[in-house]
């Protein structure tokens, strides 16, 4: 951590990286996540060995003694990053510093949510990509300059434990860090490399150091991509063997894989006559004998297939971790990944290139010019991604019972697929290796293996044994896929209850979502006053985690901020998958707005309209007397009428818009028979309002509590005539206006309600069903 100490005018001083520091100030906690699919800020640090952060911090002393290696690599990092700002703009430079020196300080948070958003945000992070690049280099460099092969391991070893010591020593960074120098350190003794033996023993090393790692979700995903490449990726790679599908016609990546469907002995210019021939003979004896020239490299389409395949292997291995974290994955990011992963080589190229010729004082303007370019087109292609329709696909939060079976059918996938490529193998006996003179090879003729590049494999099989192998092996795609796709189907299932109200914690303002088996997806109200991007960071997450992408019906009760401003932020943000189909508000409001110059209104009505009208999404009118009907679900509005005019005849403020708000009834009956539930929304009304529509209130068993439990709402008039058994207050922790009030939560407990306050309890849960109302609070009460 680098704390900077001021020093007037004459700038800043860093703290010395291995300092001890003295400091006094006010010690918070970090917070929790108080909505299903917030980031967890005190887990998340947890793990990390911070338990909170000192707020209105003094320092008092600092220690003279320091870490000498870690501070000068530090400088070092200091001014690397200071040779990419100059020479770079703003953006780019942050994110080269991102990409080789692990420096995210600059980097801007809609960058970040554009490559997270197309799937590309591993990139930014120091991995086994960037580490292989950069101690592979090095080791060449070495070889190159003559130096012993031991001593070229050992010093490129060392070299990259300094280059992550320098660049934060992520969880990421020490896993590769320590893959790389089992790797090249094995060589020294004579031993072989084993990638899964080296992960493992990184992993082990890594929660030594710290247990709490298991729960990380950097670690899970750094190594859940290993396991999908060691045991998934063959799987799928050897999908297409003796299937024809999905090969190239010129491609053999094995004895009986590749298929040249030229008939007859077709002679290719360039090869030597026959190399690639089927030859028929003997069409009554059905037998069949294919020549296949071994050691060709795999074809353009092959490696495209390959590329594929690895890209899918890691997305299936880190599904539960992707959804558990992040809820959503980029269906363009398997191939938009086939360029960006490949042109990363050039990116740490330049961009190291560019720092060193920085350092030794010649300016890399030109060097870095071409890491431009490349991170434009990473740009243009998450751009483009995020235009596309369907690219987010929204896979919910799972359960525990979802990753376990998810997993145990992958697992089976894996396994059968293996036990398919051996049992391809064992059972191909038919097949003659002999070289152009028609000699036999044989693992003790040394000569003729110095000779494989002439080497020719003759398979002979029976025309019907053929057939026959191509059915089962077509056979086992069907399966495979049909398995994985069956696996995915049950990891991304969102059961649903007959009816679920969730009061969303969006602190100081109102967000209630409901919906259920037979019932559309509704919001009354989205907003707030002390949260920032409060729909991207509290109410698109709890839509993500219950694998909701629509809301139906969207009622905004009035157009203060703290009502309305989720909403507007989600419909103005193209990356955010959460669409809208009708928004319903008061006629009385839209009235105004169409009256108003140019018929737009002003404030965030005007917004409300643009951004829909941007969007495609219907603004609607309602007012007191209309009834929407779904084939559970009864939604009234009560109040106000288009004029302002409350039941009673008295006329409300026009400047008071929280006396306009919108007064909803919501009933739910599984059917005609039963009692059903009912719940009332009433938005920022105030006892005025109250007194004006008690004859149209009945008995409730939910009431959403008026203005946050304004002292001046939620009269004990009301409450007499509603008679709620569940009362929910929205308000935030902490806010400035005292929300809510004694008095409110004294009228609410002289009914006998049960009370549930955001500020204590988080987001609040209700799920109706035959058996009664269960509640469900994401923080202790």
């Amino acid at each position: 951590i680098v704390i900077k100490l001021g020093t007037g005018a004459a700038g800043t001083e860093h703290v010395k990286i291995g300092s001890l520091v003295e400091a006094e100030g006010v010690f918070m906690p970090f917070d929790r996540a108080r909505c299903e699919g917030m980031f967890d800020a005190r887990s998340y640090y947890m793990i990390r060995g911070y338990e909170g952060q000192l707020k209105r911090a003094k320092i008092t002393s600092v220690s003279k003694k320091y870490s000498v290696i870690p501070e000068h690599l530090r400088r070092l990092r200091e001014r690397a990053c200071g040779i990419l700002k100059d020479n770079m703009d703003e953006e780019d430079a942050s994110v080269v510093a991102a990409m080789t020196l692990g420096d995210k300080t600059g980097l801007d948070t809609q960058i970040k949510d554009l490559y997270q958003n197309a799937g590309i945000s591993h990139i930014l992070a120091l991995s086994g990509l960037h580490i292989a690049s950069v101690g592979l280099a090095l080791l060449a460099l070495l070889k190159k300059m003559r130096i012993a092969p031991a001593a070229a391991a050992i010093t490129a070893f060392l070299a990259i434990a300094l280059y992550a010591v320098m660049t934060g020593m992520s969880t990421s960074t020490v896993r590769a860090m320590i893959m790389f120098g089992l790797f090249v350190l094995s060589g020294i003794p004579g031993r072989t490399y084993d990638i899964l033996s080296a992960a493992a023993l990184s992993a082990v090393l890594i929660l030594i150091f710290n247990y709490r790692y298991i729960y990380d979700t950097g670690f899970l995903l750094s190594f859940g991509a290993i396991v999908g490449i060691v045991f998934i990726y063959p799987v799928l790679a050897s999908l297409p063997s003796g299937t024809g599908i999905g090969t190239d016609k010129r491609a053999d990546t094995g004895a009986d894989m590749g298929t040249d469907k030229g008939a007859g002995i077709g002679t290719d210019k360039g090869i030597e006559t026959g190399a690639d021939a089927w030859t028929d003979t003997g069409a009554d004896a059905g037998t069949d004998i294919r020549r296949v020239k071994k050691m060709r490299k795999p074809g353009i389409v092959r490696k495209v297939y390959q590329s594929l395949c690895i890209s899918v292997s890691v997305t299936l291995a880190t599904l539960p971790v992707t959804g558990k974290s992040f809820m959503q994955i980029s269906l363009c990011s398997v191939f938009i990944n086939l360029l960006v992963i490949p042109l990363m080589s050039i990116v740490l190229l330049t961009g190291f290139t560019g720092i060193i010729t920085g350092v030794i004082g010649i300016k890399p303007y030109v060097i870095l010019k071409i890491t431009h370019y490349i991170l434009s087109l990473y740009r243009a292609l998450a751009e483009t991604s995020e235009k596309i329709d369907g690219n987010t696909f929204v896979i919910g939060t799972p359960a525990t019972w979802q990753i376990i079976t998810y997993a145990i059918i992958v697992t089976i996938v894996v396994i059968k697929g293996n036990s398919t490529w051996n049992e391809k193998q064992k059972n191909n006996t038919g097949k003659i290796s002999v070289d152009r003179n028609g000699r036999h090879f044989s693992k003790n003729n040394k000569s003729n293996r110095k000779k494989s590049e002439n080497k020719i494999t003759y398979i002979t099989e029976k025309l019907s044994e053929r057939k026959k192998k191509t059915r089962k092996n077509i056979l086992n795609v069907i399966i495979t896929i049909a398995m994985l796709a069956l696996s995915i189907s049950i990891f991304t299932f969102h059961p649903r209850s007959s009816l679920e109200i969730r009061n969303v914690d969006v602190g100081q303002g109102d967000c209630a979502l409901i919906w259920g088996k037979d019932v559309p997806v509704i919001m009354v109200d989205g907003g707030s006053s002390d949260v920032k991007q409060v729909g991207k960071y509290r109410i698109a997450p709890v839509l993500k985690s219950n694998r909701i992408t629509t809301v139906d019906f969207c009622f905004l009760t009035h157009m203060d901020s703290d009502h309305v401003n989720g909403v507007i932020e989600m419909l103005e943000d193209d990356a955010c998958p959460i669409c809208f189909g009708t928004i319903f508000v008061s006629d009385m409001v839209l009235d105004a707005a169409m009256h108003e110059e140019k018929g737009e209104g002003s404030g965030n009505i005007k917004n409300l309209l643009s951004a829909a009208r941007r969007r495609g999404v219907k603004i609607a009118g309602i007012s007191a007397g209309d009834i929407m009907k779904t084939k559970k679900l009864k939604i009234t509005c009560i109040s106000p009428q288009k004029t302002g005019i409350i039941a009673t005849g008295g006329k409300v403020n026009s400047t008071d818009e929280n006396d306009c708000s919108l007064v909803l009834s919501v009933e739910y009956k599984e059917s005609a028979h039963q009692k059903g539930f009912s719940a009332l929304f009433t938005g920022d009304i105030s006892e005025n309002t109250e007194e004006g529509i008690l004859h149209l209130i009945s008995d409730c068993d939910y009431l959403k509590v008026a203005h946050h439990g304004s002292r001046y709402s939620t009269s004990s008039g009301f409450l007499k005539r509603s008679l709620p058994e569940i009362c929910v207050i929205s308000a935030g922790n902490g806010n400035r206006y005292g929300h809510p009030h004694a008095e409110t939560l004294k009228r609410l407990s002289g009914i006998t309600s049960r009370i549930f306050c955001t500020t204590d309890t988080g987001e609040v849960i209700f799920k109706i069903g035959k058996k009664g109302v269960f509640a469900e609070t994401l923080l202790y009460e």
